[in-house]
């Protein structure tokens, strides 16, 4: 990225957008449990809420396409490392903070190395922050691309459809891979036949050139893709199955529909200023991502064991809330901290 001005200015300010509003939606999705609206702004809040993951995931694949076709493996390999330091980073953190609340978080669990170790090679420990697969899934699938592209080069996207089909015939037939594991690896395992198709229509939809055709007509990319989000909330286009949380062909459409709505508009245009507003309450999905559980878990007990801000209703849309405003605000402050490794735990890019 070029110095001076153009450093204000995200990858795509509208694609930046989306991934604060899918990080909000991470914590929506994990804590509002009463009160659930099902109508007007609430509705569509409630609807978007298990959207996060399937458009980070076919996001991120978009963005780093070329980086995974390119010769050079420098910037590919800097993406491995944001994948591996939150993961490692964070699975440290929550057991530090976890283990010195055990008795009041786990009654009769004492947390063992062996959840930290489970954690870091899994990202989904029941007793850490179980959401963390994510990262394990995209570090393999990224890493199995690599592999594909560098002895393929002339038919790895006929590879990445074919096994994508597989998938998604594994997905609608009810297999689910790694079965046989323990709770955790079957779990972590079991994504992948959900992560792969996202992560492949990501990779095809840059590698065709369909971003900045798309942006060409942006005003009719915009008009179409929420033609097609309103469509698959108020009809049974596809066949809906639940799967791991995130199966079926329903979930790919809505994710690229919601990826070429925000990211279609030419963002970049706006004055300078705008952008580095947009930088700011932007850069740190990543730290809402990562720490959310662990935020909600701390607020949970300063409510329920210290009695402090017992006017929040737990596992209501404030406290949802109130989680991602003390996350986003712990992530900046990490952020100023003048170290590389600290800011791949909270900043985007």
């Amino acid at each position: 990225m070029a110095k001076g001005k153009e450093s204000a200015k995200p990858h795509n300010p509208g694609l930046s957008i989306l991934m604060a509003i899918m990080s909000f939606e991470m914590v929506v999705g994990y804590l509002w449990e009463i009160n659930v609206k099902t109508s007007g702004v609430y509705g569509w809040i409630s609807f978007l809420s298990g959207m996060a993951i399937p458009v980070f995931m076919m996001a991120e694949f978009i963005i780093s396409e070329k980086q995974l076709k390119s010769d050079k493996s420098n910037g590919i390999w800097e993406t491995i490392l944001k994948m591996i330091v939150p993961l490692v980073g964070w699975a440290v953190i929550y057991w530090g903070f976890y283990k010195v609340l055990e008795e009041a978080l786990y009654p009769g669990y004492e947390l063992k190395i062996k959840d930290l170790v489970l954690q870091i090679a899994t990202g989904n420990s029941p007793y850490l922050n179980q959401v963390m697969w994510y990262f394990v899934n995209r570090l393999a699938i990224t890493l199995f691309f690599m592999l594909v592209i560098l002895i393929a080069s002339k038919f790895h996207n006929v590879i990445f459809i074919v096994i994508m089909a597989a998938a998604l015939a594994m997905q609608y037939m009810g297999i689910v891979i790694g079965s046989g594991f323990r709770a955790e690896i079957a779990g972590c395992v079991g994504e992948l036949t959900e992560m792969f198709p996202l992560a492949a229509v990501g990779f095809l939809l840059a590698f065709y050139g369909a971003m900045e055709k798309t942006r060409k007509w942006w005003v009719v990319t915009m008009i179409l893709s929420l033609a097609v989000i309103v469509l698959l909330r108020y009809y049974a286009v596809f066949t809906d199955i639940t799967g791991l949380g995130f199966a079926g062909v329903k979930r790919i459409v809505l994710a690229a529909a919601l990826i070429l709505l925000f990211a279609a508009p030419p963002l970049e245009k706006l004055p300078d200023i705008v952008l580095k507003v947009i930088r700011v309450l932007t850069k740190h999905a990543l730290g809402v991502f990562c720490m959310h559980r662990l935020i909600s878990a701390l607020l949970h007990y300063f409510i329920s064991h210290r009695g402090w801000m017992t006017f929040i209703e737990t596992y209501s849309f404030m406290d949802c809330v109130i989680t991602y405003v003390i996350c986003y605000l712990v992530a900046l402050l990490i952020s100023l901290i003048p170290c590389r490794w600290t800011r791949m735990l909270v900043e985007n890019d």
